[in-house]
């Protein structure tokens, strides 16, 4: 006879079920009754034999089927096998009986198991062989993950909590049931390298600026669920704005290239807790076990339906009372994707600082493939002095270095994707230099996120600085309200990660053997191909050793006539510009400056620099930018912004530098010793963690030397020394040289002007609005996005 492990599982037509057999129902006397009746021998025997049964454990053999835990219950809530039938009503056969939240009765093993049929998600009960129904079940070890359907239990009666149903209060066990999962370790569905990107709806139309040969997880966002489990579709009767684009031909066609070139497409489940009711929401929803069913159902037929390669869970931030519930959530949805097929990805995202996400648990294998950090969000529109949205290593407070640490101390290196951002953030400031006070208030425009692309239109027009230290550029600009005539003119800093910072933090994340890269979000990178070549010379492994090279003119519309052959310009010249760079890595930069003096790198050691661009206008006795708008009263800067610091400061253990390097960290060899792209075969990489700024954890330190360095950003720009005193009129000698991804600089060519204090142009350029930057769409960053629940209809995507 098999072994049945002991105790009640459930009814079946209103009698309790041991093991496999159906006893009648039991009730007791009344209390006042005197017990005359007497009990013959046989009655006697056969009830011993019967609670004898019933008390009676068995361990199944290792190798055998066994119970399997439903999807849904936690390991603590089985219920505990008693000695007596319970005295308590049954419901009507009809109706699963309720058990405590989180609990869910274990189904038996048969001892003739029948044939699984072929995995066909549904979200509907099953009936099994005794005409009860079926929850969401993991096969049990014995069975291939790949042979049952996720909400089948593989064999015997079982009695489960269905969706909609509701919990009541069963006994605690003080035993530990297997795991969802039970079986050897997978294979985790990652690559070798990750390069994770989101594409959020209102980004589809952007699609065919994506290089899908340099990614490896492409996520579709997303999909908001409430706290009933239901993914929500519409809004009174309107699709909502991801649900339409995620039945779009535009997303179907993305997906099918995506596919088609071996990326995988996932999808994002998002649930945001930035509000109060958001909160609660997400703590209702987490707690649910009937809940958490219902979404794993939703979610899985999505995934099945549309031949989808996983899932990305978006909860953000995660409430302290929910920590262990989304924990549960997580191997539910788990166990139901291997029960579908093993090899669909989960991966899951978290805060920098993963206050309340167990992220060791999280990452065990039953759980998630990788967590994804969303690195950026470090300085928000509150903030109280500009810098960085993502610094690798911050002037004050947390930063990348530290808290990557603090995650490499609970999770392996292999299971850590860190996010980057593709754009940026403006403030109204009181000062030009980096790291000024914000101003806030109704007076001054207000701090806004702003994509990459259009970041360095601003850029391009006002100059481009940058942050050794954090690895961020930045720019500056007089800016003020347009609705306002009262309101005076202000700074403007706008700091955002270009190539340099995005090339610099991710070979820190390559450093710290993470599984990869990730970033927020595809379509802020813009037209240009600048992004996708920095994850080919770093990722991919290629080298650049090749400078690019151009021309440049003076625009004649921006000149008085001529004077000694020369052009006659005033305080503002337009320069016309071309670049080209072969097979290289394209160009990225170019630098103005009225001295020929250049640095060891190649680089001109005084004169601004401009993201690369067909036109820059530079006042031409300083090779500085000019503004549209005048500069703050009492706050005049000099020509040229001077950043932070003009001395490289000491950077922490693990920490890159800024000297010129190649992707291993070696130093760049001189241009004319290589082609213009060679494959590099990988080389020897840094520990599993870094040694933190501000880490509220320790690691083992990172020896700097094995840190990759960043590609040469530009260094600290200092004042531009001109030829001939600015006020004077004469003759002016300007230098102008290019620079590519990869840190190359071409040799400056020169121009002559003949500089006429107040000259007036032939043609008056047209003036830029009082805010340059104009985005086409905003980032969604936390606690920004549109709360589809709270919402009454939204017509459109965010605009």
């Amino acid at each position: 006879m098999d072994p049945q492990p002991a105790g009640p599982r459930g009814t079946v037509r209103g009698h309790p079920v041991y093991g496999g057999t159906v006893l009648p129902a039991m009730t007791r006397g009344s209390r006042s009754r005197p017990a005359r009746a007497r009990w013959s021998a046989t009655l006697l025997l056969l009830i011993l034999s019967v609670v004898l049964t019933g008390c009676i454990s068995v361990t199944p053999a290792p190798g055998s089927s066994g119970p399997s835990v439903p999807v849904g219950a936690t390991p603590s809530a089985v219920a505990e096998p008693t000695a007596e039938p319970t005295e308590e009503p049954t419901p009507e056969p009809t109706e699963p009986p309720s058990l405590a939240p989180g609990a869910t009765a274990t189904p038996e093993p048969s001892v003739t198991p029948k044939p699984t049929p072929p995995p066909t998600p549904t979200t509907a009960p099953i009936e099994t062989t005794a005409g009860t129904t079926a929850a969401p079940s993991a096969p049990p070890a014995s069975v291939p993950a790949s042979a049952a359907p996720a909400t089948v239990a593989p064999s015997g009666p079982a009695v489960s909590l269905a969706p909609g149903a509701s919990p009541a209060s069963t006994p605690k066990p003080d035993v530990t049931p297997p795991l969802l999962t039970p079986g050897p370790p997978r294979q985790r569905a990652l690559a070798k390298t990750e390069v994770y990107g989101f594409l959020p709806y209102w980004e589809l139309s952007r699609a065919d600026t994506l290089d899908l040969e340099r990614l490896t997880t492409l996520a579709f966002f997303g999909l908001e669920v409430n706290a009933r489990g239901t993914l929500i579709k519409t809004v009174n009767g309107t699709d909502t704005p991801g649900w339409a684009a995620y039945n779009s031909d535009a997303w179907r066609s993305l997906q099918q290239r995506a596919q088609d070139a071996g990326v995988r497409a996932v999808l994002t489940i998002q649930r945001f807790s930035w509000t109060d009711s958001q909160r609660r929401r997400t703590i209702k929803l987490l707690a649910d076990p009937a809940a958490r069913i219902r979404a794993t159902d939703q979610i899985m037929a999505l995934v099945t339906e549309r031949g989808m390669d996983g899932v990305n869970l978006d909860f953000e931030p995660m409430p302290a009372e929910s920590s262990a519930d989304f924990t549960q959530f997580v191997r539910e949805l788990r166990a139901a994707m291997n029960a579908v097929d093993p090899k669909l990805q989960l991966t899951f995202d978290v805060m920098p600082g993963i206050e309340n996400y167990d992220v060791a648990a999280l990452t065990e294998e039953d759980a998630a493939d990788a967590l994804f950090v969303m690195g950026y969000e470090y300085l928000t529109g509150s903030a109280a002095r500009t810098g960085s949205n993502a610094p690798l290593v911050a002037p004050a407070g947390a930063d990348l270095t530290g808290d990557v640490a603090n995650i490499l101390a609970q999770v392996p290196p292999g299971r850590v994707i860190l996010g980057l951002p593709w754009y940026g953030r403006a403030w109204s400031t009181t000062t030009k230099e980096p790291g000024s006070e914000t101003r806030g208030g109704d007076r001054w425009p207000f701090s806004v996120t702003i994509n990459y692309r259009d970041a360095i239109v601003q850029a391009a027009k006002t100059g481009r600085f940058y942050d050794a230290l954090q690895e961020s550029a930045w720019t500056v600009y007089p800016s003020k309200l347009a609705d306002c005539q009262a309101c005076r003119v202000t700074w403007r800093q706008l700091w955002y990660d270009d190539i340099d910072a995005t090339r610099a933090k991710v070979d820190f994340a390559l450093a710290q053997e993470l599984r990869g890269v990730g970033f927020w979000a595809l379509g802020y990178q813009g037209t240009g191909d600048e992004m996708w070549s920095v994850l080919r010379l770093t990722v991919g492994g290629e080298r650049d050793r090749k400078a690019p090279d151009g021309t440049a003119t003076v625009d004649p519309a921006s000149t008085s006539g001529e004077r000694q052959g020369l052009p006659i310009v005033g305080g503002r010249v337009r320069l016309l510009l071309t670049d080209k760079d072969g097979q290289g890595s394209g160009p990225a930069f170019v630098r103005v400056s009225t001295s020929a003096d250049v640095d060891a790198d190649g680089q001109l050691t005084t004169g601004t620099t401009f993201p690369t661009t067909d036109a820059i206008e530079i006042d031409p006795s300083t090779a500085g930018p000019v503004y549209d708008l005048p500069t703050p009263r009492n706050q005049r800067p000099r020509a040229t912004p001077t950043p932070a610091a003009t001395v490289t400061p000491s950077l922490p253990a693990g920490s890159p530098s800024a000297a010129p390097s190649d992707v291993l960290g070696s130093p760049l060899a001189s241009p004319a010793t290589s082609p213009a792209l060679v494959a590099a075969s990988p080389g020897p990489s840094a520990g599993p963690s870094v040694s933190p700024s501000a880490a509220p954890s320790p690691g083992p330190s990172v020896s700097p030397s094995a840190v990759p360095s960043p590609s040469a950003a530009p260094s600290a720009t200092p004042e531009p020394t001109p030829t001939t005193p600015p006020g004077k009129a004469g003759k002016r000698t300007l230098y102008v040289q290019w620079r590519d991804v990869a840190g190359n600089w071409s040799e400056p060519i020169s121009l002559e002007v003949w500089f006429k204090p107040g000259a007036k142009p032939q043609a008056t350029p047209t003036p830029a609005p009082v805010e340059s930057i104009t985005p086409s769409e905003p980032p969604l960053v936390p606690g920004e996005g549109v709360d589809i629940e709270e919402s009454p209809a939204p017509s459109s995507a965010p605009a």
